[in-house]
This record gives structure tokens, sequence and C-alpha cells, in this order.
């Protein structure tokens, strides 16, 4: 599953592919086999974009960092934009996507 992940408010995006998603928690890992995961420390904010098909189905969710290696980061869910502001994330909002997780492409 691809996902895109943002440093800072107007960079551009780093494709990754979501590894693993729980309720508090993702591992991305860069799209490359030959890129590494950019340079981040524990607690930078960053941002994913989930596009599971669409713009109904597109999540843009804030994260922290929690670990990064070259090969893959580990990054804390906080917050999910929706109805033009960001708010905390919930557990209705993780059992959402990972719901459309399930069903990508299907």
């Amino acid at each position: 599953m691809p996902v895109d992940l943002y440093l800072r408010a107007g960079a551009a995006p780093f494709r990754c592919i979501l590894g693993d998603f729980s309720e508090l928690t993702v591992r991305l890992r860069p799209e490359g086999q030959r890129e590494p995961m950019p340079a981040m420390a524990p607690n930078d904010e960053v941002t994913i974009v989930i596009d599971l098909g669409s713009a109904a189905r597109t999540y843009l969710i804030r994260a922290a960092v929690f670990r990064r290696d070259p090969q893959s980061c580990v990054l804390r869910l906080e917050q999910r934009y929706q109805d033009g502001e960001f708010a905390p994330l919930k557990l209705m909002d993780t059992l959402e996507i990972k719901a459309g997780l399930l069903n990508y492409r299907c």
C-alpha cells in the first residue's frame, strides 16, 4: 500500500510502502529498494497521506517519529484531518482506516 510521507509543510512527499498499521502506530519503508528513509529524529512531527482510491477514502494524518533506521520508520499516530481541521485520532478512526486497508483494491 503506497503512502506519502511529508517531513514538513510545502515539501515534496517521500513515497513509502505501508508495512504495518496498528491502533497507535504505522511502520513505513521506502518505496524504492535503493533509497533509504529520509533523516528524521524521534518526536519529529510528520504527516502521512493514505489514499484508498477516492477523496472520501483519503486520510491525512499527523504523526510523530518513534523510531527510524535506513530501511524503515515507525510513527505514532496522533491526529486526523477531518472537517477542515486536525483532531485527535480516535479508535473509530483507526478502525475505519483498517477496514479501508483490508478492502483496498477489492
